[in-house]
């Protein structure tokens, strides 16, 4: 996957989720006295965030070869082939808010799994018994994991191709706390120069 295929298939699908989630906000204010709150439309939207954060997780371990299927694997996979273990502290800020997120905390707890995947799963599994689980709560958390992953992957491949480790458009939800890029994304195709772009043009004069 280079990073056009990326932003067309997997970060264009990302900002059509976060627009919705942003829609929904306008009825469901995002705040934690709010976590609780549940209706069908939170639940669809925790399946359709979790579906496309296990798409994601499934492609990367298909072109590395690796297995798949299980959180455990992806878990495996994350930590041993990218080492990407600072994903665990990693942190997101939600704009125009107090909040700050850790989605991926309880990981840096071994044999721990992450709640919001385990309320997924439960909803799957047996959606009347747990119906409540379908909450802002676990909506906000998830979709800040898919946040956070989006990121990493395409700094990833940026990393890897020696194409631009960022998207091309900025989340108008969520701002990653902790992740050093070479590139910065202003606004939709709006780049910064790279520090090194901007110590060659020095050299030439």
């Amino acid at each position: 996957m280079n990073r056009t295929d990326f932003i067309n298939i997997f970060w264009s699908r990302y900002m059509m989720i976060e627009r919705d989630f942003i829609h929904l906000s306008e009825y469901v204010k995002i705040d934690e006295r709010n976590y609780s709150t549940f209706s069908n439309e939170i639940l669809k939207q925790i399946l359709l965030v979790n579906v496309e954060f296990e798409n994601l997780l499934h492609q990367i371990a298909m072109e590395l070869g690796v297995a798949s299927g299980t959180m455990a694997n992806y878990k495996t996979m994350l930590f041993d082939t990218f080492h990407w273990d600072s994903i665990v502290n990693q942190k997101v800020k939600v704009l125009n808010t107090s909040i700050e997120l850790e989605p991926y905390k309880e990981w840096s707890q071994i044999g721990n799994g992450v709640f919001w995947w385990s309320a997924y799963g439960e909803l799957k599994h047996d959606m009347i018994a747990n119906y409540t689980k379908g909450n802002l709560n676990v909506l906000l958390y998830s979709l800040a994991a898919l946040y956070i992953l989006e990121l990493y992957v395409v700094k990833y491949i940026g990393d890897k191709t020696k194409d631009m480790d960022v998207p091309n458009d900025i989340s108008k939800l969520f701002e990653i706390c902790n992740l050093e890029t070479q590139d910065y994304v202003y606004a939709f195709e709006t780049y910064g120069i790279r520090e090194s772009e901007i110590e060659d043009m020095f050299k030439n004069i």
